[in-house]
């Protein structure tokens, strides 16, 4: 596979994550959660070969069926997880180096088969076998040490996750529309003042 068509893949994933660690789950329809549990099983169903480069070597494997038995308590959880991780991702690597890895939060013990399975002769990948939340967060955990996830950031305006495009700030449109007029405002606010202060000087 080309880097480019690897990059998309990479992106999809990423993009994925935070939709998901952005999600009000509490909120949802059941038509809506039909739909997140479609992008669930499609996040595993994937070409996941794409990106063995990426994941490290790695092939994450995890029953379908055992996928479809998740509750909504088990996607809350792994929201947690998410939330938690990629909070800890963008204010390290805000902070450190941009390469530095980030270590998932401890309190999560998973279980793991791992396996070899000949490619070519004397090129082997790794099988990851477990649980889908397990296998989940095994994922995740490998994307966010890969350079494209210093593009995840934190909106500052709302707080929400993105995949940063170029140099974009904000996560959309609205937010960077609110920070913008309250930097005018607040300007506007600066000069009262300035001018304020000089006529009490004369």
């Amino acid at each position: 596979m080309d880097k480019a068509a690897e990059a998309r893949g990479l992106r999809d994933d990423l993009e994925f994550i935070v939709a998901l660690a952005n999600q009000d789950l509490d909120c949802l329809r059941p038509s809506r959660w039909m739909d997140l549990r479609e992008r669930f099983d499609d996040f595993f169903a994937g070409d996941r070969t794409r990106n063995v480069t990426a994941l490290g070597g790695y092939i994450p494997v995890s029953p379908s069926s055992a996928r479809r038995k998740l509750t909504d308590d088990d996607f809350r959880e792994l929201q947690k997880y998410l939330k938690d991780f990629l909070d800890r991702h963008v204010s390290f690597r805000d902070r450190q180096k941009k390469d530095a890895p980030v270590n998932p939060p401890a309190s999560i013990k998973d279980e793991f088969k791992f396996s070899t399975l000949p490619v070519v002769p004397g090129i082997d990948v790794t099988l990851v076998e477990g649980p889908p939340a397990s296998v989940f967060r095994f994922i995740v955990m490998q994307l966010m040490n890969r350079p494209e996830a210093n593009q995840l950031k934190a909106c500052p305006e709302c707080g929400k996750f993105f995949v940063r495009t170029r140099r974009q700030k904000y996560c959309d449109t609205p937010c960077t529309n609110a920070a913008s007029k309250r930097a005018f405002v607040e300007r506007g606010e600066a000069k009262k003042k300035k001018g304020a202060r000089h006529a009490k000087k004369r």
